[in-house]
């Protein structure tokens, strides 16, 4: 869905570089939130 959104809306966005939009989401989602969009901190008690 957000690949054909994003090629309808955004001009520069070619039929070529539409095909990279989920690509490029899923990359920024795993350089923001490492452990998922909804995981959980690891808390280690020694």
């Amino acid at each position: 869905m957000l690949e054909n959104l994003a090629g309808t809306y955004v001009s520069w966005i070619g039929h070529d570089l539409k095909i990279a939009v989920p690509f490029i989401l899923l990359f920024v989602v795993l350089i923001l939130r490492p452990q998922g969009l909804f995981g959980r901190k690891l808390v280690v008690r020694v």
